[in-house]
């Protein structure tokens, strides 16, 4: 059999050819290297290597990972990818294309050999895997019953084509549905119960094959009988892993229905169980509700919170404003921005709560109170002050990285918009011979580039300006003294956020000796936009000569016309002919700015007739000049309806007096009769009960004697109306015989000339009951969140304002619908299972998600989404509570993408000062293997180490989150790891390290890495001599010492240092540098020859 064939692409020829070197040695065939990925695609056509060694970044337009997608997408090969180093997105991109392993440089030939032996090999299994599955699979997609496997906890991992017939689902669909929603939950839920005591079994009592009837969900709803044939599913090892089946049709189709929860056990489950705290206060700033959520927030219970919301406020001066707007909303009605308060928590500490709130309003219009929600954002706060103080850091360090700019060893040039030099280094000056003062502010054509190139750096200029990020160029060019050199020019367009051209930066290096090659990045954001709410209520506008200037949709839709055919027509056109007597009045009121609540009656379209209720108000200019009308108006035909017959049905009552009379001592209602004068001429038992007077006493008394005082005025009116109309109806409190106070709904009638007969009912928990809910609702309905309410499918039963506000959908438009008809595609299948696993197994999901609305715009929105239980116990609803989040991710992205723009300049920096350093130690391979000394390989193998620790620091750089600093503990062992593996013989001890993590500024690693790498090659070599009989050791500690100091440890027991070696006179390169090394980071060096050598270092920490 041929050795394998590996094809190299690296753009670093020097590299390339060490690699090279490399696998010949192992034995492979290599295919000849190639520098770009377009050739590497070209030469894996052409040579059909068995592996390619791959550098992710590579010369040209195409970068390593793009040529292994391509090269993927024609042939199965399995791929090592070389790297210096690689952001996490590289890193997530490499991924992607299933890389078999990832070889850093500078490659070692033991890390190089393993990682090519284990993907040949691996890729060989993987291959025959796939054929062995390749055939079963055809036998399972041609059967007509549907083939599946699945988890032991219900999730479907192979699913055949034949399920589509069965369930009109696709078999990738099914792959993302939980059992309980392919199925019925309960007997999901005994089919699991039976598998769990069938596992408990000893194996052999376990039945091999068992056959179930089940309920199956369609995919477009309905339900089908179907016969499941089920065996355990095993893996190598005899293991139950799952299990496996077949599933075939035996029924037809069934339809199930679902039943609703009364509307306020929603409403209330969606306000205690929110993460914000809801709330209600009085004009006088009175908490009149408090949601449970005060507990956790603040510390204190609902009951605790039943005073004046502005005693919880500190003095923090910010709190004003939000005192400010609360009255404001409460003076003119009108809802205000959200604010921040500081409050006190229970426990004396302070918080910080975001607060969204809407006025409240009575029947009348009036305000009377406040609703809102507050958010703890105190954690939010703390960590905007985190990312300002990071923000100072990152500007600290990007003053450094101009200063490494000014330094670096590249000519470095920035140019402005007009391609004028507006940055020109030191490096730029000896390698083109212009001071700054000579460049700044010309034009790079006018210095230093000859007039036969003119016309290609305008074309590179013009490409730059177009955003081109591939315009690097090797040009001549001619220096101050008239010199003519070959300069290879990186070239980076510098774009703002929204894609606007900025300038260029250009690196530049003399190639006469070597060439160097430069990537640059390209980032880009998006932006979104917010809808408008759509009312709920009808909405008509006039101006001062009553013609209509606007309507929204639901107000033409009550009438039946289209918005066009409104505009422009009387609002007198629409009316009831009937109704048009004081309408003039109306308007005359309006004119002087009154505000009116009363009925009227429009006609429709199709000539029926619309009772409406009207709240109209006037509108006026700045100066108060009346400019028209503006009305609210809400349809309660129905409401008309109702009255109607209720009017029908006393009539009824009152002809069939005599006919039900013998019931009256058994009726479940209170029935009495009174005279003219209010006196009780009769009472049933019920009324007895409800007032706990006996009959006799009630007899003695009138009706306006049993109401409490606050009721009487009330009552003496209905009993006026009663005898003026001969009907009426009214809700009292009641003084009960025992003191106490009961609320009475009573309706009454005319039995003849001089009695009327009433009926009453103790409606008192009813009113309670109302009036909770009318506030719960009001929360909701004016809540500043979206709330949306699904039954147990998913298919949405409301909506409140918010949701259209956020989203641009009517609730007429989504009800029926589920919450899919915003998705985006942005959120993966696996969040969107873990949702629905949460919410099925009753507990709370929370999460975010970028949706889109009808408009098609995205927006970000944070979502809490919860499951209802009814009675038995089931979950019969899912209450979303959710939170437009957009403007706040569009800062956090525009925050992140400015810190991430900082940090990959300064990771482009360390990544390209390792690259060097990779090819200096390939040239010195190179080289070496040309020499036949011992002594003066040695010596390379010493300079050789010596870059390796330095280019270790620049790789711990480029891997670290903070640029300024390393993790040296985590250094030191990477580094004692090399040193020992290059360094060491045989017969010396590995060396043990004990090492706390301190992170070192790049200023004292550097130093501090050639120390233990002098002390630790020293050691190697010298410390433990061929025949030394003692057991050894080499040992490195690095510590913490009070004041900030540290201290260094390298020691060993071998032969020990000479009592005649002086380290600052020493011959020796190594020893003579260290003591100048710690100069350099202003410690102090210790030196003990007993037990062996032992150097102790300390200095302090920066």
């Amino acid at each position: 059999m041929d050795p394998a064939k590996i094809l190299i692409v690296e753009d670093e020829l020097i590299i390339s050819s060490e690699i090279r070197m490399m696998l010949e040695h192992f034995g492979y065939r290599v295919a000849p290297p190639v520098t770009t990925g377009e050739a590497a695609i070209t030469a894996a056509r052409a040579e059909r290597p068995d592996l390619i060694l791959m550098d992710i970044q590579l010369a040209g337009r195409m970068d390593g990972i793009e040529a292994v997608e391509r090269i993927r997408a024609e042939q199965d090969v399995p791929v090592i990818y070389l790297t210096a180093n690689a952001d996490d997105a590289t890193v997530g991109r490499a991924r992607d294309t299933r890389p078999h392993s990832y070889v850093c440089k500078p490659v070692s030939e033991r890390e190089l050999y393993s990682n090519i032996d284990s993907a040949l090999f691996r890729h060989s299994m993987e291959s025959r895997l796939r054929e062995s599955e390749r055939r079963y699979r055809l036998l399972a997609e041609n059967s007509s019953d549907v083939i599946w496997t699945m988890t032991l906890d219900g999730r479907f991992t192979y699913v055949s084509p034949s399920v589509t017939a069965l369930t009109g689902w696709t078999p990738e669909e099914v792959l993302d549905i939980p059992l309980d929603r392919y199925i019925p939950p309960e007997q999901a839920k005994e089919m699991g119960e039976e598998i769990l005591k069938e596992l408990a079994l000893p194996p052999e009592a376990r039945a091999l094959h068992r056959t179930v009837r089940v309920k199956q969900f369609t995919k477009n709803g309905a339900l089908i009988d179907v016969e499941v044939i089920t065996s355990w599913l095993t893996d190598a090892r005899g293991n139950i892993i799952g299990l496996q089946g077949a599933t075939r049709d035996i029924g037809a189709r069934l339809r199930a229905e679902k039943e609703l929860e009364e509307r306020a056990r929603q409403v209330r489950h969606i306000v205690e169980h929110s993460i914000d705290l809801f709330y209600l206060h009085d004009t006088d700033n009175r908490f009149q509700y408090v949601s449970p959520q005060s507990l956790p927030i603040l510390g204190w219970t609902p009951a605790e919170m039943m005073r004046q919301w502005t005693e919880i406020l500190t003095d923090n001066p910010v709190n004003a404003e939000g005192v400010t707007l609360t009255a404001e909303a409460i003076r003119t009605g009108n809802r205000q921005r959200p604010y921040e308060l500081e409050v006190y928590h229970k426990n004396g500490g302070r918080l910080w709560l975001e607060i969204n709130e809407s006025p409240v309003r009575d029947e009348k219009g009036a305000v009377t109170g406040i609703v809102g929600a507050a958010r703890d954002i105190t954690a939010q706060k703390a960590a905007i002050e985190k990312e300002r103080r990071i923000t100072v850091e990152r500007d600290a360090l990007l003053g450094r990285l101009m200063l490494i700019m000014e330094r670096m060893p590249l000519a470095c040039v920035l140019h402005d918009v007009n391609f004028n030099v507006s940055f020109w280094n030191n490096t730029a000056e000896r390698i083109f011979g212009f001071s700054r003062e000579e460049v700044m502010g010309k034009s790079p054509i006018d210095l230093f580039v000859p007039p036969r190139v003119h016309d290609r750096v305008r074309e590179i200029q013009r490409r730059m300006r177009q955003g081109d990020m591939s315009a690097h160029n090797t040009n001549e060019n001619v220096t101050k003294d008239g010199r003519t050199i070959c300069c290879e020019w990186h070239n980076t367009p510098l774009m703002d956020e929204g894609g606007v051209f900025l300038g260029y930066l250009s690196m530049a290096q003399d190639i006469s000796e070597r060439r160097r090659a430069e990537e640059a990045l390209a980032w880009s954001l998006e932006r979104y936009r917010r809808v408008v709410e759509t009312s709920q209520e009808g909405i008509w506008m006039i101006d001062a000569g009553q013609l209509t200037t606007f309507v929204n949709p639901r107000m033409a839709g009550m009438l039946g016309y289209s918005i066009e055919e409104m505009i422009g027509k009387k609002v007198t056109a629409f009316m009831h002919p009937d109704d048009l007597g004081d309408h003039a009045a109306k308007m005359d009121r309006r004119e002087k700015g009154m505000h009116d609540v009363y009925e009227r009656r429009f006609l429709h379209r199709n000539g029926g007739v619309v009772h409406l209720s009207v709240s109209g108000r006037a509108l006026k200019s700045k100066n108060g000049e009346f400019m028209g009308s503006f009305g609210m108006f809400t349809d309660i035909t129905g409401q008309k309806h109702a009255e109607s017959q209720r009017e029908a049905a006393l009539t009824v009552l009152r002809e069939s007096e005599e006919r039900y009379r013998t019931y009256l001592e058994n009726a479940p209602l209170g029935v009495f009769v009174i005279d003219t004068t209010g006196r009780f001429i009769e009472a049933n038992p019920a009324s007895c009960a409800t007032t706990g007077y006996t009959r006799d006493e009630m007899l003695s008394m009138s009706f306006t004697e049993l109401l409490a005082p606050e009721s009487r005025e009330a009552g003496v009116m209905s009993f006026v109306e009663l005898g003026s109309k001969g009907t009426g109806s009214g809700s009292f409190t009641v003084a009960r015989r025992d003191g106490t106070h009961i609320y009475v709904a009573v309706e009454a009638v005319r039995l003849n000339g001089d009695s009327y007969i009433g009926f009453s009912v103790d409606i008192t928990a009813r009113r309670k009951a109302q009036e909770d809910l009318a506030k719960l609702s009001r929360a909701v309905e004016q809540s500043p969140t979206a709330i949306i309410i699904t039954d147990a499918s998913g298919s949405i039963e409301y909506v409140n304002p918010q949701f259209t506000k956020i989203t641009g959908y009517l609730p007429d438009e989504v009800v029926g619908k589920t919450p899919r008809i915003l998705k985006s595609g942005f959120t993966s299948p696996n969040e969107y299972r873990t949702l629905w696993m949460t919410i099925l197994s009753g507990a709370t999901w929370q999460g975010i998600f970028r949706n889109r609305k009808k408009n098609g715009e995205l927006y970000w929105e944070s979502a809490l989404i919860s499951p209802v239980r009814g009675p038995s116990g089931d979950i019969t609803h899912m209450v979303a509570v959710k939170e437009d989040i957009t403007g706040r991710k569009d800062a956090e992205e525009r925050l992140v993408a400015s810190l991430r723009e900082k940090e990959i300049m300064l990771k482009e920096i360390h990544h390209r000062v390792k690259n060097n350093f990779q090819v200096i130690i390939s040239m010195l391979n190179l080289q070496e293997r040309t020499i036949n000394s011992p002594e003066v390989r040695e010596h390379f193998n010493d300079s050789r180490n010596r870059i390796r620790s330095m280019a270790l620091i620049h790789e711990k750089l480029y891997q670290s989150r903070d640029l300024s600093r390393i993790d040296f503990s985590s250094y030191i062992n990477s580094l004692t790891g090399e040193l020992f593996r290059s360094a060491a013989r045989g017969d010396v001890p590995p060396p043990s390290v004990d090492c706390e993590q301190v992170n070192l500024t790049i200023e004292q690693a550097i130093p501090c890495g050639l120390i233990v790498n002098e002390l630790l090659s020293n050691a190697f070599k010298y410390a433990f001599p061929r025949g030394l009989t003692r057991r050894g050791f080499v040992r490195v500690s690095f510590h913490n010492l009070p004041d900030d100091t540290l201290e260094l440890v390298v020691s060993d027991n071998g032969i020990g240092l000479p009592v005649d070696v002086d380290l600052s006179k020493t011959k020796s390169l190594g020893l003579s540098l260290a003591p100048l090394l710690v100069q350099q980071i202003d410690g102090t060096i210790e030196l003990s020859r007993e037990g062996g050598t032992t150097y102790t270092i300390r200095f302090r920490k920066k």
